[in-house]
């Protein structure tokens, strides 16, 4: 078949599918069909076209891999490529029929092209469509770490909290090392005062993974606030109150004893200011990981998957040097930071849970 009889097929597929998902409610169907194999010379335009929008030229991009599919239509590197630099320049009608033609095709793009999918439909402000999109990708790849994170993204801004709570938990387990994950939980945490203990663990977490940038300055600032969340000043001049807050969920551990200690080291701390900075957050986070037992609950995240982590960082006395690199006191140019980011990136992530 001739190149433009086929583009003229896929065009209608374009039309059928998006009415197939955006209409009726329905899911994507499983890939039917097999991509023509990429040439040396199409390799070569596709290279051209990455290298285009590296450079943020990305309508010369486009144009690359228009010229590949042009003579392929089948191509699915081209499909790809083309359909994230769409989703780039904010084009999401265009990235969104891209995508869904290339994921008619059995290939190794098959999850790529469901994200971006997704991230279509969601910015076309159709988050019920890329929610069911990450469902079907995840029923097909429950492993994606980046489909629960999107789906976890898409569900925060829907305001089903729980839910998007449990996605980003799934995302982190499967990809331990993504930053982007930690802070979205974090995010959710801070949503509610209910859950200061996992947020204050989670952005350590985050801190760890990404201590530079805006949305490290951020972190930091919701790290400070998180410590001191319970303590108000009270009427005289140097009295503190502690609120607590009755009726805790506990889906996530029962920390209320923990919130009322935290509150009174709090209070102490801005009575007297016994402390410096980095000796008071790192006091609290000893507290914390010292009042934890990893054996209390063993269904829980925080029990399963952080606390090892961070009961583990204690036992090679990196707490401190861990509290001076989230806060920026030092840099990974420092000998002992080194020491720990090392051991950091080398832990077994595959202990936690066990």
């Amino acid at each position: 078949m001739k190149p433009l009889s086929r583009l003229i097929q896929y065009s209608f597929l374009f039309f059928a599918l998006s009415l197939l998902i955006g209409c009726s409610g329905s899911i994507l169907e499983k890939p039917d069909k097999y991509p023509r194999n990429s040439t040396d010379a199409q390799n070569a335009k596709i290279q051209k076209g990455i290298e285009f929008f590296d450079n943020g030229k990305y309508t010369e991009a486009i144009n690359t891999y228009q010229e590949v599919l042009t003579e392929n239509p089948d191509n699915v590197w081209a499909l790809y490529e083309q359909s994230m630099t769409y989703s780039k320049i904010g084009d999401y009608n265009k990235s969104l029929s891209t995508a869904i033609l290339g994921s008619t095709f059995q290939s190794k793009y098959i999850n790529d092209f469901y994200l971006l999918i997704g991230n279509a439909y969601d910015n076309l402000g159709k988050s019920a469509e890329a929610l069911k999109v990450y469902k079907y990708g995840l029923d097909q790849a429950p492993q994606n770490s980046m489909l629960w994170f999107n789906q976890g993204v898409t569900q925060f801004k829907v305001g089903k909290s729980e839910e998007a709570r449990n996605s980003f938990k799934n995302a982190i387990i499967l990809n331990p090392k993504h930053a982007s994950s930690y802070y979205a939980l974090a995010t959710v945490y801070l949503a509610s005062t209910a859950y200061r203990v996992p947020a204050i663990l989670t952005i350590a977490r985050f801190l760890i993974l990404e201590p530079v940038g805006k949305r490290a300055d951020l972190m930091r600032k919701e790290l400070r606030k998180a410590i001191d969340g319970n303590v108000e000043k009270g009427e005289n001049a140097n009295s503190f109150n502690v609120l607590i807050t009755t009726n805790q969920p506990v889906d996530e551990g029962n920390f209320a004893a923990l919130d009322m200690i935290l509150g009174l080291s709090g209070a102490a701390q801005k009575s007297e200011k016994a402390k410096g900075e980095s000796e008071y957050i790192n006091s609290t986070l000893l507290l914390i990981i010292e009042s934890l037992d990893k054996k209390s609950d063993n269904t829980l995240f925080i029990y399963t998957h952080l606390l090892p982590y961070f009961k583990e960082l204690q036992s090679k006395k990196y707490t401190a040097i861990m509290t001076d690199y989230i806060l920026q006191k030092k840099n990974n140019t420092d000998p002992a930071v080194k020491n720990f980011i090392k051991w950091s990136e080398s832990y077994d992530w595959e202990k936690s849970g066990n």
